[in-house]
């Protein structure tokens, strides 16, 4: 004599509405984070084996610095 309604889910048994729309964890955006710095290590290795002076090499550090800034605001702003 069950109606349809108390086979789909029991009452109680649903997660809380603060639940379903928190966003993902940081877990999830982890290995495209590895991906992408795996990536980013191999073009600044790269680049540091077309240097040819110290300047050159505080260039580059204070470029990749700001971009880290900027790619580390976006990732942890969502």
């Amino acid at each position: 004599m069950s109606s349809e309604r108390d086979t789909c889910t029991p009452r109680g048994l649903s997660p809380p509405r603060s639940w379903q729309s928190r966003p993902p964890e940081f877990g999830a955006k982890v290995p495209p984070l590895i991906s992408t710095l795996n990536r980013m290590t191999a073009t600044v290795t790269a680049l540091l084996s077309l240097l040819s002076s110290r300047q050159e090499l505080l260039e580059l550090l204070l470029a990749s610095g700001i971009l880290c800034n900027i790619f580390g605001t976006m990732l942890f702003e969502h």
